[in-house]
């Protein structure tokens, strides 16, 4: 089996918000007015609610090419075609694929990019 971890960086901020959710205005774009804020149109490190939209849509993305979420550990996902075997494992934004075909789990790596 081949074993790769994946840091993915902006894991949170691809989260697709389900409600609407304002912000201050960030230092250095400060506009005139004593009451204007920023409204959000993706999720962000600091939000309460970026975890989990960045997990639901890494869940419909891994359905996309076909991996099952575990029944035991959602954390987990698993696809066999044939005899070719795919685990994932996650963990915030930390991923660890194990495959036993090397170039099926450096095919998934680049469809993550």
């Amino acid at each position: 089996m081949e074993i790769h971890q994946m840091d993915v960086k902006i894991a949170f901020l691809n989260g697709d918000l389900e409600k609407e959710i304002y912000t201050e205005q960030p230092e250095g774009f400060t506009q005139e007015g004593e009451h204007l804020v920023c409204k959000l149109h993706k999720s962000l490190y600091r939000l309460k609610q970026s975890p989990r939209a960045s997990n639901q849509k890494l869940n419909v993305f891994l359905k996309n090419i076909k991996f099952v979420r575990s029944d035991v550990d959602f954390n987990m996902y698993v696809v066999q075609v044939k005899d070719v075997r795919f685990f994932i494992v996650i963990y915030v934004d930390d991923f660890i694929l194990v495959c036993n075909n090397k170039d099926k789990l450096l095919q998934v790596k680049e469809e993550f990019f």
